[in-house]
C-alpha cells in the first residue's frame, strides 16, 4: 500500500509539474517577473507548513508535496536558469555545476540527516519539523531578494559601462560659537586673503557672535566695498556698542551697497526713528543717490509697520523720486531712482502705489522690469500673475520672472494650474510653467506636474514629464506618487499604440492616394502630417521612459532605451530582459510587447503593427482623434490635409475647433468652412 500510495502520487507530481512547464511557467515569468516567480515554491511550503500546524492530518503533508514537487523541476527551475542570465559564462561555467551537483546533493543528506536526528535520536514529534521549515523558508525568501537585487545589478552592468560621478561634497559651516576657533577666525579677520576674510564673514553673519566685535569694527574701513559692507551688517546684530558716530561718517562711502547697510545699522539702532532724523542723514552725505539710498533702506527697515510709514511720509517719497526721474529714456542716475522706487514699494507694500509697478512691467529696460519683478514677489499679489507669466518667453529675464513667481510660494499653484490646463496663456509662456512649479518644489507642484502630462498642451506636457524626472534626481526624497506615475505609463502605453495605429493609417491612405499632378497637394500633406506622426512616436516612447525612470530609478532606465532602439540582437534582448525584471505586472504586459516590437532604429514598420496587433483605424477616426489630441502642430497638419482632400464629410470634425482656445487654430478652422 505504501508503494502503491508513493507511486501514484509521485507519477501525479511529474504530470502536474510537466502541465506547470507548459501551460503555466512562461505566463508566470511574463506576468509576475523572475523575481516573484522565485518566491512562489517557498510561499507555497510555507502555507502548507502553517497549516499542518493547524491541521495534522496525511492530506496536507500530501499538498506540500505537491506544490514543492510540482514547481520544484517546472516553475522554480526555470526561474533559476533565467535569474543566472547575466552572469559572466566564465563564472557561470563553474558556479552553476557546482550547485547543480554538490550543493543541491549536500542540502539533500543534511535535512535528512537533521531529520534522522531529531525524529529517531531525539525523539522530536515530526509535527514539530514545521517550525524548522517555517524558519527556513524566511530565511530562502530573504536570499530570494537578495538575489534579485544582485541580478538587476549585474544587469545594470551588462547593460551600461558604469563611469564613475563626481561626488557633491555638502559644503560644512564653521562652528564660530567654538572657542577653539576664536583666535583662528580673529587672525583671518585680521590678516586674511579678500577671500578669507568674506568667507569668514559669512560664516558669522550666519550665527553672530559678539566675540568678534572688535575685528568686525576694524574691517569697516577696509579697502574692499564687499567687506566693508559685511562687516557693517555683522554689526547690525551685535549690541557691544553703539557706533552710531562712526557709522553717520560713512554714508559717503563710495559704494551704494555699504551707504545702504550702514543706514540700516543707523535707522535700526534708533529705537525711535523721526523723519527729521532720516532728513539729517540725507545732509550728512555727499553721495548722488543719498535719497535713493535712504529710500531702500528705510523701507527694508519698515516693512509694513503703517505708523511709521506715515510718520517717514514714504509715499511722497516714492513720488518725489518718480517724479525727479520723468519718464525714459533715463540717464544712470534716474534709471537708479526708478529702480529704488519700485523695490521700495515691494518692500513696504505700498498698496496705494501697485499700479505704478504694474505699468513698469511693460517697460523695456531690463534692469527696471527686474526690480519690478522682485517688487511683485515681495507683494504678492494675484493680480500681478498673468502679467509676469505673459514674461517667461523672454530669455533675459526669464530666471527674474521664474523667480517672482516663485515668491508665491505653493498657494500660486492652482492659479497656475488653471491658466495651463484652460490655455489662458501662450503657449510660449505656458512652457515654462514646470520650472516655476519645479522651484516651489513641493508635492502640490509635483501634483500639478503630473496633472500636465494629460491635460497640457502637448510641447507643456512634454516639459512636465522633463521637469519631474528633474525634480527626482535633484530631490530624491521628494515624494512623488508611485500609483499617479504608474498610471500615466499606462496611458503613454495606449497613446503610443494609438499613435502607431494612426501612422499606418495614412502610410496606407498615402499608398492609395494617385500619383498625378492634381493630387500633389495632398501627398504633400499627408507627408507632412506622417513626418509629424513619426515624431510624436519616438517622443511619446521617450515619454514612457521618462516616466520609468521617475517610477522606479533614472540610472537603470535611461540608458535601455539606447539600447532598446539601436542596440545589436544582443544588448536589445538583454535590455528587453533587464526592464521585465524591473517592471510591476499591470506594466509588464503592455510595455515589454511594445519594447519587443521595436526594431533599429526604426519608428514605424509593418511588422511593428503586426506584432503589437494594433487594429485598423479608418481616416474618419484617425482625423477624429488626432483633432481632440492637446496638440496645436498635429492640428494645424490634420486641417492642412482635410483642406488639400476637400471632402465635406469632414466638416462636423472642423466645426468644433472654431471654439479652439488657440487663435491659429481658429483662424485656419474659420477660413476652411468660409471657403467650403
Amino acid at each position: 500500500e505504501l508503494t502503491s500510495f508513493f507511486g501514484f502520487w509521485f507519477s501525479t507530481l511529474s504530470v502536474v509539474s510537466l502541465l506547470i512547464q507548459l501551460f503555466l511557467s512562461k505566463r508566470i515569468l511574463k506576468y509576475f517577473g523572475i523575481g516573484n516567480a522565485l518566491i512562489f515554491m517557498p510561499v507555497g511550503i510555507l502555507l502548507g507548513s502553517v497549516l499542518l500546524l493547524l491541521i495534522p492530518e496525511l492530506w496536507v503533508v500530501v499538498v506540500i508535496k505537491i506544490v514543492e514537487g510540482s514547481l520544484k523541476q517546472s516553475l522554480n527551475k526555470a526561474a533559476s536558469e533565467l535569474v543566472v542570465i547575466p552572469v559572466p559564462i566564465e563564472v557561470r561555467k563553474h558556479a552553476k555545476p557546482f550547485i547543480d551537483i554538490v550543493v543541491d546533493s549536500i542540502a539533500t543528506g543534511l535535512a535528512g540527516a537533521i531529520l534522522i536526528f531529531l525524529i529517531n535520536g531525539m525523539g522530536v514529534p515530526s509535527i514539530y519539523i514545521s517550525y524548522i521549515n517555517i524558519g527556513l523558508i524566511g530565511l530562502w525568501i530573504f536570499l530570494i531578494t537578495r538575489i534579485f537585487k544582485a541580478y538587476q545589478k549585474s544587469f545594470r552592468r551588462l547593460l551600461v559601462q558604469e563611469h564613475p560621478k563626481v561626488q557633491k561634497h555638502e559644503k560644512h559651516h564653521l562652528d564660530v560659537h567654538n572657542e577653539s576657533v576664536y583666535s583662528t577666525i580673529n587672525r583671518v579677520l585680521t590678516t586674511g586673503k579678500e577671500s578669507q576674510i568674506l568667507y569668514m564673514l559669512e560664516e558669522i553673519l550666519r550665527s553672530p557672535d559678539e566675540h568678534y566685535f572688535e575685528a568686525l569694527r576694524g574691517l569697516v574701513h577696509h579697502p574692499s566695498s564687499h567687506i566693508r559692507s559685511l562687516s557693517v551688517r555683522n554689526l547690525y546684530y551685535l549690541n557691544s556698542a553703539d557706533l552710531r558716530p562712526e557709522m553717520k561718517e560713512m554714508l559717503n562711502d563710495p559704494s551704494d551697497e555699504v551707504v545702504i547697510d550702514v543706514l540700516r545699522y543707523l535707522i535700526h539702532k534708533d529705537h525711535d526713528l523721526h523723519r527729521e532724523e532720516i532728513i539729517d542723514f540725507e545732509k550728512h552725505s555727499n553721495h548722488e543717490n543719498i535719497r535713493a539710498l535712504t529710500l531702500l533702506a528705510v523701507a527694508q527697515e519698515v516693512h509694513t509697520d503703517a505708523h511709521l510709514k506715515e510718520i517717514l511720509k514714504l509715499e511722497g517719497r516714492v513720488d518725489t523720486l518718480l517724479g525727479r526721474a520723468g519718464q525714459p529714456p533715463w540717464d544712470e542716475k534716474s534709471k537708479f531712482d526708478v529702480i529704488a522706487a519700485i523695490e521700495a514699494i515691494g518692500h513696504t507694500r505700498l498698496e496705494s502705489r501697485y499700479k505704478t509697478v504694474y505699468g513698469f512691467l511693460e517697460d523695456s529696460d531690463p534692469a527696471v522690469l527686474s526690480a519690478a519683478f522682485d517688487s511683485i514677489a515681495q507683494i504678492g499679489d494675484e493680480r500681478f500673475i498673468p502679467r509676469v507669466v505673459a514674461q517667461l518667453h523672454g530669455k533675459k529675464l526669464r530666471k527674474e520672472a521664474i523667480a517672482c513667481l516663485q515668491g508665491y510660494g505653493p498657494s500660486i499653484i492652482p492659479l497656475l494650474e488653471r491658466m495651463v490646463e484652460n490655455q489662458e496663456i501662450h503657449v510660449d509662456d505656458a512652457l515654462f510653467v514646470p520650472d516655476v512649479l519645479r522651484s516651489i518644489g513641493t508635492s502640490k507642484a509635483v501634483s500639478a506636474l503630473i496633472g500636465f502630462v494629460d491635460s497640457a498642451e502637448y510641447a507643456v506636457s512634454v516639459k512636465a514629464i522633463q521637469v519631474l524626472k528633474m525634480m527626482k534626481n535633484d530631490t530624491p526624497g521628494l515624494k512623488i506618487e508611485s500609483d499617479l506615475i504608474a498610471e500615466k505609463i499606462l496611458k503613454e502605453c495606449q497613446m503610443y499604440q494609438k499613435l502607431l495605429s494612426f501612422l499606418h493609417t495614412q502610410v496606407s491612405e498615402h499608398e492609395k492616394d494617385p500619383k498625378t499632378e492634381k493630387s500633389t497637394k495632398i501627398r504633400m500633406a499627408r507627408e507632412g502630417l506622417i513626418t509629424i506622426l513619426k515624431h510624436r512616436v519616438d517622443a511619446h516612447l521617450e515619454r514612457i521612459f521618462n516616466l520609468l525612470g521617475i517610477h522606479y530609478y533614472d540610472q537603470d532606465v535611461e540608458p535601455v532605451l539606447e539600447l532598446a532602439l539601436k542596440g545589436n540582437d544582443q544588448q536589445r534582448a538583454n535590455a528587453i530582459e533587464f526592464i521585465d525584471s524591473i517592471l510591476e505586472a499591470r506594466l509588464r504586459h503592455v510595455l515589454v510587447p511594445i519594447i519587443d516590437s521595436l526594431g533599429q532604429g526604426v519608428t514605424y514598420s509593418e511588422d511593428m503593427v503586426a506584432k503589437l496587433k494594433l487594429p485598423s483605424i479608418s481616416e474618419w477616426e484617425c482625423f477624429k482623434s488626432l483633432l481632440t489630441r492637446h496638440d496645436v502642430k498635429i492640428k494645424h497638419a490634420v486641417l492642412y490635409l482635410i483642406e488639400q482632400l476637400g471632402d465635406h464629410k469632414y466638416i462636423p470634425l472642423i466645426e468644433p475647433l472654431l471654439q479652439s482656445p488657440f487663435e491659429s487654430v481658429r483662424k485656419q478652422a474659420e477660413q476652411m468652412i468660409k471657403n467650403w
